[in-house]
Parts: structure tokens; sequence; C-alpha cells
């Protein structure tokens, strides 16, 4: 009976040791599944890692979840201005903390199952972001806040990984009329808001886009201070101010997705007037936009685009738009 109960025992005692060995493999192979390990182990997301591991978002992204990562390849960190890894480091922890958070959604998301429209508008824990799914050359193209969607997601076990081509930018700017009034380089045109009377318009929820000629553009037009542009008839400034701007929010590349293989076509601004928006091809075969109003003598180009804020967004430019003879 003594032998019984000792071979029982034992029994019990060996499928216990099995079941904690086997409970502890799940719990290891699950976390290194997570999102953070993931990211870790690919290498064309290094600079990333680097940003969640120094803003200490890895307990975050190795917790259940679900999580939805848009995470910006190595090329896209070096186009934001971070050469190497040692520039990174050396960032602050707020910077990295909020550009890490703004490209962190809660839940899981599956962008190609959302339907083919602008602006569809999603909240990361860094705020406000605006998805477009569009057909362009006879692919399905996603972007997000102007940013290339790659469309094959990396999948963890708490949640998936989007790769994307650029470091999206948080928004800082509660409206077009702040994000404008704010940039010293951009004070002319928006004193001819002001003086327009146009000002709560562009501080109201309706999303709109801004085409904004930058001092130096405003100077070469005539409109070359203060002073001069308080002299302007409310109506005339009124009248220019909306020629720069549309109704929705339209990032650069959505342009570029509507103009598709005709290379060019026009678009309605606010003043019922429309200008001609260009489709352009560098020597390295990027695409880029210019645009053109009926009055002017050459092509207009983009010098800062898609910086958002609260109820749009902006690009600034090097002309301004004429679209009276």
């Amino acid at each position: 009976m003594r032998t019984l109960f000792y071979h029982i025992l034992c029994f019990f005692l060996l499928h216990s040791m099995f079941s904690c060995n086997k409970v502890s493999e799940l719990e290891i192979n699950s976390k290194t599944n997570n999102i953070s390990p993931v990211i870790a182990d690919n290498f064309s997301l290094s600079s990333f890692h680097i940003a969640v591991q120094k803003s200490k978002f890895s307990d975050l992204l190795n917790s259940p979840g679900p999580f939805t990562v848009l995470a910006p390849t190595n090329v896209a960190f070096v186009n934001k201005g971070y050469g190497n890894i040692r520039d990174l480091i050396m960032e602050s922890h707020d910077v990295l903390s909020n550009l890490t958070r703004y490209h962190i959604l809660d839940g899981a998301y599956d962008f190609k199952k959302l339907p083919f429209m602008f602006s569809q508008e999603l909240e990361s824990r860094g705020g406000k972001m605006f998805l477009t799914k569009w057909v362009y050359n006879k692919d399905t193209v996603i972007s997000i806040n102007g940013s290339r969607v790659f469309l094959h997601p990396i999948s963890a076990s708490n949640g998936s990984i989007w790769v994307i081509d650029k470091v999206l930018e948080t928004n800082i700017h509660q409206n077009l009329f702040h994000a404008i009034s704010a940039d010293p380089e951009l004070t002319l045109f928006a004193r001819a808001i002001f003086r327009a009377g146009l000002q709560k318009q562009y501080e109201q929820k309706m999303l709109q886009t801004v085409f904004v000629p930058n001092n130096k553009a405003m100077i070469a037009f005539g409109l070359n201070s203060l002073e001069e542009i308080d002299k302007r008839e409310e109506k005339e400034l009124a009248s220019f101010v909306k020629t720069h701007s549309m109704i929705d929010a339209r990032f650069l590349d959505e342009f570029i997705f509507t103009i598709g293989q005709s290379k060019e076509r026009k678009q309605l601004m606010n003043d019922e007037r429309s200008i001609l928006l260009k489709l352009i091809r560098d020597r390295n075969d990027h695409e880029s936009l210019v645009i053109r109003g009926i009055a002017n003598s050459s092509d207009i180009k983009i010098i800062k685009p898609n910086t958002l804020t609260g109820n749009g967004v902006l690009h600034i430019i090097d002309s301004v738009i004429k679209t009276h003879p």
C-alpha cells in the first residue's frame, strides 16, 4: 500500500513539474513574439527599436495589448535628421517619448480592410492622424499623414507592426491659424488671414488644406510688410487667402494618388477658381508635386509639405498662387 502511495505521489509531482515547464516555455515563447522583441530582431527597424528602448515603451509593447505599431524604417530616421545611432541616443527623452507614443495605436487594426477613402481619422497614443486608402497605377496604396504604409504587416503575439517610409510628425498645433502664425517665416500670410477677417475660419473644426507662401514669396508679390497688408481692402485679402486654401485635409501623396497617369489635374480652391496640380519626377525617379495658378508664369514648388494641425494640413510654397490675370 505504501509503495502504491509513493508511485501515485511521484506521478503527480512529475506531472506538476512537466506542466510548470510547459507553462514557462509558453510564457517565454509568448514574450519573444511580442512587438518589442520582434522590432528588435528586425535590422531595418533598428533605429525605431532604439527610440522604443530609450523612451521606455518596451514594457508597454510587451504587455498583452493588442497594439498596432507604425514603425519607420532606418532610412526614414536618416531622412528625419538622425544620420546615425548616436544621434538617436543623444536625443532627449521627451522628444523620443513623444515620437514613439505617436506611432502606437491601441487595438488591432487591419488597414487593408478599411474602405477606399481619403482622410480617415485615427487616434494614436500621441494624437490624431489621417489614413488614406486609394488606387494608384492600378495598385492599392495606403498612406498615413503622407507616409506610405507597406502592405504586409509583421505579426506579433500582442498585435501587429506596419512599416512606414517616414517618421510621423506629432501634431503640436491646435489649428491651421495657430500653425501659420507660430512660424516666423509665415508672418505676412498670417497677417493677411487676420486682416481678411478669416482667422475664425482657419481655427474652426472643418478640415482644410492651405498652401502657404513664405515671407519671401509674399515680399516678391508686393505684400512686403505688415503695413502694406493693412492698406489692402478686406475683400481683396479674403480672395487672396481663399486662393491658397481648399476644403478637406490633403497630404502631398494624396494629391499624387489622384493625379495618376494623366500627370496633371485641376483642383478647385475656396475662391471657386481652379489651380493646376502637376506630377514631376526628379533624377532619382522620385515623384513630387508642383502647382500653378492660371496667372503664374512658372511652377510653384512645395518647399515644406505635410504639417498636420488639429483641423487640417498646411504646405509651405515658394511663390504666391495667382488665379487672376
